[in-house]
């Protein structure tokens, strides 16, 4: 009988399972923390979990050999877990200086994100002062909890905090009216948003890494730093689609209300533009008995179709366009905006007429940035206007430009850095769009120089006189990681440097609209170089 038996047991499954066996025992187990925060991280009742952080362990993992196992819980639970060496790895955890004394992190952040906080829609709150005495739910361990007293503490508003496990319990009281407003990351908000409502209150931004016990991260973390850094690098690596569906996630709920009504006239163009070509069918109709008249037709259709074609074009970029000023005018401008609505309703509701000292400075104050925020808005929107037509071009003194661009940043940005700008720097250029794209470098050059002895900076060209430049003797970058430079969010550098990300992208949208190029050269604490063309 036992002879039968064996007979019936496939040679290469015996085989398999003797040398597999061996192979798998010596791969090292990690252990690694999950909590539900989607589309970061979902977790699924069967399975393993999905999300950018499984991507990139996955991939690190089927490289380096790990067994991976998952140990589900809460956020709390996961950074007890790790603090007792239950856990080898977290994912998504904020890096603070706090954290640091506790745990080990990856040097190479995955993600950037910010806080955001949504309320009742029936609660009319749109700022900050008006969630005084409300209460508002956050993540339990989480930093939002520091964050949001150190926003509120700032404004001098006082609310009622509740933690809660997951994000899920959070949004749920708000939607219940137990709780009045919810701290939530953007990813995770504008899954749930549609039933609640978003408000203009934005607030710390967070790098987002791997973590290990202390001093027991051995090769774990610095494999990930080395396989992060290599895939975000690659714009087809696994990361750079998870990070691509990620931004996807985010985009529809960031465009302006405005956005809309230029939309519908798109269309309404389009309908005309239809219409219009039906009736030139039409007419070529009653024409055709006319050999002249047919050939003079066909001319004219071949070019309107050579004009569709240009047009498609033109609305590619122009589609472009308003997807970078779209995310800058949610990201970039939101916060100095909110700012500036927030002081003013303070005067409006508290002060009145009798306005004391301190009030008429919180009104000069929002005023100015009220002004400086109308100018940025109204280039961008002037970007937008011009978006898929014919680019203004003309004789444009970018010396006289920079001089300008310097001149107001001294007036709004502390620092007295060493400027030069070489004389007689024209281009054949929309004068708008260099402003803007000035704007951006000079003041990426005035920030990153700030921490210097003596920060210097040059606008000048190279002797072809075409290729411009803009230089700083700042905090620099690796090269390793100038692929991602120009792409919408990416930032080289921590908190100690303000910013989104997105001004970069917007220099490179602006010089490629004028068939040019830009490239960057540096070192670390060594400065940086941006070179571009315009065609």
């Amino acid at each position: 009988m036992l002879r039968k038996v064996l007979r019936q047991v496939p040679v290469a499954a015996v085989a398999l399972s003797i040398f597999a066996a061996p192979a798998l025992a010596s791969q090292p187990t990690v252990r690694v923390g999950v909590y539900s925060n989607p589309p970061k991280i979902e977790l699924h009742p069967a399975g393993d979990p999905s999300g950018i952080y499984i991507q990139v362990l996955a991939h690190a993992a089927a490289r380096e050999g790990w067994q991976v196992r998952y140990v589900p819980g809460t956020f709390q639970q996961g950074l007890d877990r790790l603090e007792r060496g239950e856990l080898d790895l977290m994912v998504d955890m904020a890096k603070t200086p706090e954290r640091s004394a506790r745990y080990d992190f990856s040097a190479e952040p995955v993600l950037y994100s910010w806080n955001e906080v949504y309320v009742r829609r029936d609660l009319g709150v749109r700022y900050m002062y008006q969630l005084e005495g409300r209460s508002v739910g956050v993540l339990r361990g989480s930093v939002q909890e520091a964050l949001f007293q150190d926003a509120a503490a700032a404004g001098g508003v006082r609310t009622r905090l509740v933690s809660l496990d997951t994000f899920d319990e959070a949004f749920a009281a708000v939607e219940k009216g137990e709780l009045d407003a919810v701290v939530a990351n953007p990813y995770f908000g504008q899954r749930r948003r549609n039933n609640l409502a978003q408000t203009a209150i934005i607030f710390g931004s967070n790098a987002l890494h791997f973590a290990a016990p202390k001093g027991r991260g051995g090769d774990l973390l610095p494999a990930l730093d080395r396989h992060l850094v290599a895939m975000k690098g690659d714009p087809s690596s696994v990361y750079s689609r998870e990070f691509e569906t990620l931004m996807r996630s985010q985009r529809p709920p960031t465009v302006p209300d405005w956005v809309y009504p230029g939309a519908l006239g798109a269309l309404l163009l389009v309908a005309i533009v239809a219409a219009w070509a039906a009736s030139a069918r039409k007419a070529s109709r009653r024409l055709g008995a006319a050999e002249a008249q047919q050939r003079k037709l066909a001319e004219e259709r071949m070019q309107l179709l050579r004009d569709a074609e240009k047009r498609e074009q033109e609305l590619q970029h122009a589609n472009e366009d308003l997807q970078i000023v779209s995310s800058s005018l949610s990201h970039d401008l939101r916060s100095p905006l909110a700012a500036v609505a927030g002081f003013v309703a303070a005067v409006r509701d508290r002060g009145g007429d009798g306005l004391d000292p301190e009030a008429r400075r919180l009104l000069g104050r929002s005023l100015a940035a009220s002004q400086r925020m109308d100018v940025m808005v109204r280039d961008l929107g002037a970007m937008l206007r011009v978006a898929g037509q014919p680019l203004d071009l003309r004789p444009c003194d970018i010396s006289r430009l920079a001089h300008s661009v310097v001149e107001g940043l001294r007036s709004h940005h502390n620092g007295r850095p060493d400027i030069t700008i070489a004389p007689d720097l024209v281009a054949v250029a929309d004068h708008q769009m260099m402003r803007i794209a000035l704007e951006n470098l000079v003041g990426n050059a005035w920030k990153f120089s700030s921490a210097v002895q003596r920060p210097a900076i040059e606008v000048g060209c190279l002797p072809d006189r075409k290729t411009f430049y803009v230089r700083d003797n700042g905090a620099g970058f690796p090269m390793a990681h100038a692929a991602a430079l120009f792409r919408p969010f990416a930032r080289l550098h921590g908190q100690e440097f303000p910013g989104t990300g997105m001004g970069l992208s917007i220099v490179r949208r602006i010089v490629l609209r004028h068939g040019g190029t830009i490239r960057a050269e540096s070192e670390v604490d060594r400065g940086a170089t941006f070179y571009f063309t315009l065609g």
